[in-house]
């Protein structure tokens, strides 16, 4: 177990990057690797004591990773692969709303010794011996945790907008990381700030480059002009002069379409030689 809780970290901080890559460059592989970057950092959340955090990966990030994963395959128009978009003012509006409230709300509760004690009991009536230490940070850390939970719906939904939140959520986890002597967990969210702006790069340019549905919808609905129908091959300029020939007689045989043509400019020379003796 000391051995785990040695390497645990470096395994989360490795897992955190390459989810955050996978998701810049939107890669599947982010939520299953998600999926397993929570089950490794929890154990590192029990032992710092932050509560918040422990049950933002237990009960937010896990199940947002399934569905995210989801959404990501099926959450298209045609039920295909989802485009990244903006989100709705209202939505954006309802998130930040929801944030404040449940950070105090939440903080609150964390930092009262009664909803403490009123976990303890209940983990006692499961059968668990689980002694809560007093929670760290209890307002940043459920700050953190409502903000991670609002942006990690906007990534499920590829609203460009997580990317944003994401970089927020980073510079208040750095301090609070660190002050829990959580170094390499502090040092993975230093560089997830970058990162954060790297991806939203990406995802503007994979929205100029995507067309909208609109586009689509005209393009649909765009009148494509009739090819122009030729009459027949050109005509020759050697002997029967102002006659077609089918294509069909030049692929059937190519001798056969130049006798044609030559029996032709015959027959019409040896007319014209009728006419002018007549006219004689």
């Amino acid at each position: 177990m000391e051995f785990w809780f040695a390497i645990d970290e470096p395994v989360g901080v490795a897992l955190g990057l390459l989810v955050v890559a996978c998701l810049i460059f939107q890669r599947l592989w982010a939520w299953p690797l998600g999926a397993a970057y929570v089950l490794v950092t929890l154990p590192q959340l029990w032992q710092a004591q932050l509560y918040a955090n422990l049950l933002l990966h237990l009960i937010g990030f896990l199940p947002l990773n399934l569905y995210g994963w989801y959404h990501w395959l099926f959450g298209g128009e045609q039920r295909d692969d989802l485009p990244v978009r903006r989100a709705p003012a209202t939505a954006l509006l309802t998130l930040a709303v929801l944030c404040v409230l449940g950070g105090l709300a939440l903080g609150w509760s964390m930092a009262s010794r009664d909803a403490l004690d009123f976990l303890e009991a209940a983990a006692a009536r499961a059968g668990l011996d689980i002694a809560i230490a007093d929670a760290a940070f209890p307002y940043w850390d459920n700050a953190v945790l409502v903000a991670s939970l609002a942006a990690m719906w906007l990534t499920a939904r590829k609203h460009i907008e997580n990317w944003m939140v994401w970089v927020v959520v980073n510079v208040v986890s750095v301090p609070l990381y660190y002050a829990q002597d959580l170094p390499w967990y502090a040092l993975l969210y230093c560089v997830y700030i970058p990162m954060a702006v790297w991806g939203y790069v990406q995802w503007l340019r994979s929205m100029d480059e995507r067309p909208s549905a609109a586009q689509k919808q005209r393009r649909g609905n765009a009148v494509v002009p009739p090819k122009r129908r030729e009459d027949g091959p050109k005509k020759c300029g050697i002997g029967g002069q102002g006659q077609n020939r089918t294509a069909d007689t030049w692929i059937f045989s190519p001798l056969l379409y130049q006798l044609s043509y030559l029996a032709e400019g015959r027959a019409l020379y040896a007319k014209r030689r009728r006419v002018l003796r007549l006219d004689k």
